[in-house]
Formats: C-alpha cells, sequence, structure tokens
C-alpha cells in the first residue's frame, strides 16, 4: 500500500507542505515532531490490524469533533 501524496499541512493547511508545518508543530504539539500518518495499515486489510485499530480507537480523538 503506498501512502497518500500530501501537499498542504494537515494542521494548518498551508501549501507546499508533505506533513505538518513549524507553526503546526509549536501551537498543536508544543513543538514536538510528530509523525502525519498513524503507524499501520488500514483495518480492512486484515483481521490482525483490524484489532489493532479497534483498540487503538479507544484512545485516539480529534480535536473540536
Amino acid at each position: 500500500m503506498s501512502s497518500p501524496i500530501i501537499k498542504y499541512c494537515p494542521g494548518t493547511l498551508a501549501s507546499g507542505y508533505d506533513t505538518y508545518s513549524r507553526t503546526c508543530l509549536k501551537r498543536m504539539f508544543n513543538g514536538r515532531k510528530v509523525q502525519h500518518l498513524l503507524p499501520y495499515e488500514s483495518p480492512a486489510s486484515n483481521e490482525a490490524t483490524d484489532e489493532l485499530f479497534v483498540e487503538n480507537l479507544k484512545r485516539i480523538s480529534i480535536s473540536g469533533v
């Protein structure tokens, strides 16, 4: 499975970024470097990743939702 092509900061939507911009890292993550993609396959790809997704789903939150 290939990674999606990212052309905008996922947090600020500023163009020209393939990950989080410095502004976003500073504001959202206190300057810490974080990955913009989750480190596992799609839950639909196989049963083991599906179980991992369901387990991690209990700890994931989306701000503003």
